[in-house]
C-alpha cells in the first residue's frame, strides 16, 4: 500500500512541475513581442513587419498636430506614386527619449533612409552618429538637425518671422506694441521666427514690444498667455505669433472677453487660419508650405537610395497672405 501511495505523490509532482514549466509569464517568454519604433501615427501600422522587397523610408515626426498632418500628408501622397517605398511613420510626441528610441530601432532594423522631424534639434547628435555609421542616409525635414545629415527640406525660418513683422509695422504705421507668441524655444521654427519678428522691430524705433511669453505652439497656451494679457491691461496694438494655432488662441481670448480684436497674425496659413483672415478675425499669417515639405523630402530620400545627387539644404520659400489672398491659398488645399 505504501509502495501505491508512494508512486502516485511521485507522479503528481511530476505532473505539476510540468504544467508549470509549460506556463508563460511575461516576464519569462523566451519570445517576447517587440516593441514598435514608437507611437504611430493613426492608421499606421505598429506591429507590421516592413516589406524588404521594398525601398523602406522611415519617418520619426515630433508630434501630430494641424501642420505635421498637412506635411505627413505630402509624404504620403509621395509614396503612395511609388508602388516600391514602403513609407513608416512614427511619432515620438514631443519625447526626446522616445525618438532617440525610435530612430534606434530603425537603424537596427536597416532601413534604406530615415527623416527626422526633431523634437529637439540640439540631441540629435546620437541619430547623427548611429546612422552615419551604418551609412544609411539622414534627412531632416521643417527643422535642420544641429548635428549631420545628408539633406534638410525646410524654409528660412528667420524670413517667415520677418515677413510676419514688416507687415504688420506697415499697418501700425511704423509705431505701437507689440507682444510675441513664442512657439517651443528649443526649435528651430521659434527661435528663427522670434530673431526675424525681433530683428525687424529694431529697425524701427516707435515699435516697442511689450512682452514676449511661450505657449510652445499650443492654442490652449496662447489662449491662457493672451487672457493673462488682458486682464492686466497692459497695452498691446498687435501679437505676432510663432504660427497660426497660438495666433487663433490669441483670438480666442480676445473673442471670449468680449474685446474688440487688435492686430494677429500667425504662420503656416493653416485652412482655418485663411479662414479667419476672410472674417476679419485675424490680419495676416505667412504660409509654410508642410504638404510640400513632406512631399519633397520622402522624393529627397528616394532619389539618394537611387543613387542620385541631392543638394544638402532644399529650401521651401515663405509666402506672406494677406486677407485679399485668403481665398487663393484656400484653394491649394482643395
Amino acid at each position: 500500500m505504501k509502495k501505491y501511495l508512494f508512486i502516485i505523490i511521485v507522479t503528481a509532482l511530476v505532473l505539476l512541475f510540468l504544467t508549470a514549466c509549460g506556463t508563460q509569464t511575461p516576464g519569462n517568454n523566451p519570445n517576447p513581442p517587440q516593441d514598435a519604433p514608437g507611437d504611430a501615427p493613426q492608421d499606421t501600422p505598429q506591429d507590421d513587419a516592413p516589406d524588404w522587397e521594398k525601398v523602406v523610408i522611415a519617418m520619426t515626426i515630433n508630434v501630430m498636430d494641424p501642420f505635421v498632418s498637412l506635411l505627413v500628408d505630402g509624404a504620403r501622397d509621395f509614396a503612395a506614386k511609388h508602388p516600391d517605398i514602403e513609407l513608416i511613420i512614427v511619432d515620438a510626441n514631443q519625447d526626446v527619449s522616445v525618438q532617440l528610441r525610435q530612430a534606434e530601432d530603425f537603424a537596427n532594423q536597416r532601413v534604406d533612409a530615415l527623416i527626422v522631424k526633431p523634437v529637439d534639434p540640439a540631441a540629435t547628435a546620437a541619430i547623427s552618429d548611429r546612422f552615419a555609421d551604418e551609412n544609411i542616409p539622414l534627412l531632416c525635414v521643417e527643422q535642420a538637425l544641429h548635428s549631420d545629415f545628408h539633406t534638410f527640406v525646410g524654409s528660412d525660418n528667420v524670413k517667415g518671422g520677418t515677413l510676419q513683422a514688416e507687415y504688420v509695422i506697415e499697418l501700425l504705421g511704423g509705431q505701437g506694441k507689440v507682444a510675441i507668441i513664442v512657439g517651443n524655444p528649443r526649435e528651430s521654427g521659434a527661435i528663427g521666427r522670434t530673431e526675424g519678428v525681433e530683428t525687424t522691430v529694431l529697425r524701427f524705433p516707435d515699435i516697442e514690444i511689450v512682452s514676449t511669453q511661450t505657449a510652445n505652439w499650443s492654442r490652449d497656451e496662447a489662449m491662457r498667455i493672451t487672457e493673462a494679457w488682458i486682464q492686466s491691461g497692459i497695452e498691446i496694438d498687435a501679437i505676432l505669433s510663432n504660427n497660426d494655432e497660438m495666433a487663433l488662441g490669441a483670438v480666442m481670448a480676445f473673442e471670449q472677453a468680449n474685446r474688440e480684436l487688435i492686430l494677429i497674425a500667425g504662420v503656416d496659413a493653416l485652412p482655418e487660419a485663411l479662414q479667419a483672415l476672410k472674417d476679419g478675425r485675424m490680419t495676416a499669417t505667412v504660409f509654410q508650405n508642410a504638404y510640400g515639405m513632406g512631399y519633397q523630402v520622402v522624393e529627397s530620400a528616394y532619389k539618394i537610395i537611387n543613387g542620385e545627387t541631392v543638394e544638402h539644404i532644399i529650401d521651401i520659400p515663405f509666402e506672406l497672405v494677406t486677407p485679399a489672398l485668403a481665398d487663393e491659398f484656400l484653394a491649394r488645399y482643395e
